[in-house]
């Protein structure tokens, strides 16, 4: 009993780590009692996949299987660039507009936030239990602000906003003073100190909302004044006075709302009505775009009432085009795309047409660029259904992480429930709406559409995060290392691909700012939310 105590206190007490230092013969029993080997999981036990039931037994075999846990990684981040490209950038650029947020504002928090939610939810798994979090943080932040922050202005240059940028700075560099004092007094995070990484962060969301209200409040003041100033007689003082005003008017209405736009919509709104007008004639709706086949997107402000009623007409059929539209949403490759890509680019969208056709199923698209602002009535109606069911399983999975063999297995037995409320809800929409518009409860899909991108994101990155860790493992790097280098810079792709993405749609000011408010929102939140976290080692 002594002996099976014994043992039992030194597995508990045991680094994974030292897996790699004894003979393959015994790393499968080992894999399965070593406490620490259980927490670098999520769907999947990789050690016991590759020691127990693969059965690897030499060095060149582990590298092998290594390189395959790296194509994954890849297939992983494949994933987050599409979701977070396709779906989450379209709804963060709604709700900056629903919100009347300007582009700082909102890069500083919804996207900050969106960024963010990924790498806090691995903060709470149990594989980064006994992680450096400030090691990560610091790596991470300086992996943003350096890779991301550098990509979007060299590839978007504009003229940056001084005191956003300084506010930014100093709330960031007033975060790292206050992890430094806590990394001299001790090496784990105490109550209070926790608390005070929340309310720093809570304090510089209250300090930017201020600020947004306070350069309101200035537009409406320098408004009243040049009407005053127009009215008073002509003088070269007057003159002088006006022209100062409306120059300073017109820096601070620049910056005063987050405008979508409308450069990518054109080519896309001439390709949807030359098909639409091919197969069935739609009254008022396609003239004048005959000599358009050679135009270009042009950047303007969205008219978000004309690409949602782009094809509609009172006297179409309400399910116009019902199967036609449903199958051309799923193709998972764009002819378009195809017939101008070169072989590297068809290469590509073959690779990701899986990740495309599995993200057309389940996650809806409401975008303001697109006609119908992505509007597929029975898809639509479909996702109603399937996509709660995959909600609550991937939920389930993530809370009970009931792993048999080297896999979490999914049971669909409390998701079906929920097609009670589902299919009812399912039929009265495909009853009720139209296929060329859609309804106006069509923004409720919303919630729906980023609920799903950030579980998947989040999963992903949590898979990605624990690839990272066995790489790290079977290589034989130390911790530090690999939570210094490959952890941080995994955790930092999901930002440089949402902000370069965001960025490349004329939204630089919205990427700038997340690439300073993300580090800060990472320093306060994740340090302070993981208390008693170890922070160094």
């Amino acid at each position: 009993m002594n002996n099976t105590f014994s043992l039992d206190r030194v597995y508990g007490e045991m680094s994974c780590y030292s897996l790699m230092q004894v003979d393959f013969k015994q790393r499968c029993r080992l894999s399965k009692q070593i406490n620490n080997c259980k927490h670098i999981t999520h769907f999947f036990d990789y050690f016991r996949l590759m020691y127990c039931n693969i059965n690897v037994q030499t060095k060149t075999k582990e590298i092998g299987i290594v390189c395959i846990f790296i194509m994954i990684a890849i297939v992983l981040m494949l994933t987050l660039v599409h979701i977070l490209s396709k779906y989450f950038g379209a709804v963060l650029k709604i709700m900056s507009v629903k919100l009347h947020m300007n582009e700082y504002v909102a890069g500083a928090t919804l996207l900050s936030f969106g960024n963010a939610i990924p790498d806090l939810a691995v903060n709470l798994m149990p594989v980064r239990e006994e992680a450096p979090l400030f090691t990560i943080s610091i790596s991470n932040a300086l992996a943003v602000i350096l890779l991301s922050g550098g990509m979007v202005c060299f590839l978007r240059p504009f003229k940056i906003n001084g005191h956003f940028a300084v506010r930014d700075l100093l709330f960031l560099l007033l975060a790292c003073e206050v992890l430094s004092y806590i990394v001299i007094s001790g090496k784990r995070t105490t109550r209070i100190e926790a608390i005070v990484l929340i309310l720093l962060y809570i304090f510089y969301f209250v300090v930017i909302i201020v600020d947004l209200k306070l350069t309101r409040l200035t537009i409406k003041s320098l408004k009243k004044q040049i009407n005053e100033l127009q009215k008073n007689t002509f003088t070269p003082y007057r003159t002088r006075q006006l022209h100062e005003k409306q120059l300073q008017l017109q820096k601070l209405e620049n910056d005063n709302i987050l405008l979508i736009h409308s450069h990518t919509v054109s080519v896309d709104l001439y390709n949807m009505q030359r098909r639409a007008a091919s197969d069935f004639k739609i009254k008022d709706q396609s003239k004048g775009l005959n000599s358009t086949s050679g135009m270009k997107p042009v950047t303007h402000v969205l008219n978000i009432e004309e690409t949602r009623n782009i094809l509609h007409s009172p006297s179409n059929p309400r399910n116009l085009f019902l199967c036609s539209e449903f199958w051309e949403t799923l193709v998972p490759i764009d002819i378009q795309d195809w017939k101008f890509a070169g072989w590297c680019k068809r290469l590509y969208l073959i690779l990701i047409s899986p990740i495309v056709l599995f993200c057309n199923i389940f996650i809806p698209i409401i975008d303001y660029q697109q006609p119908k602002h992505g509007w597929s009535k029975l898809l639509n109606c479909m996702q109603i259904i399937i996509t709660p069911i995959l909600l609550v399983t991937l939920t389930e999975a993530l809370i009970t992480m009931n792993i048999r063999d080297w896999h979490v297995t999914l049971s669909i037995k409390h998701a079906s429930w929920s097609m009670f409320l589902t299919v009812p809800l399912a039929i009265i929409v495909l009853f009720q709406t139209r296929t060329d518009q859609p309804p106006r409860y069509h923004l409720l899909f919303l919630t729906l559409t980023a609920v799903t991108s950030l579980l998947i994101v989040t999963t992903c990155a949590i898979e990605l995060e624990v690839l990272c860790c066995i790489v790290g493992l079977v290589l034989n790097l130390t911790e530090n290392f690999v939570a210094s280098s490959v952890r941080s810079s995994a955790a930092a792709i999901a930002d440089l691909i949402m902000n370069v993405e965001v960025a490349m749609q004329g939204y630089e000011r919205m990427a700038f700012a997340a690439v300073l408010a993300g580090p800060l929102f990472n320093f306060c939140r994740h340090n302070g939310l993981h208390r008693h976290s170890l922070l160094f080692q």
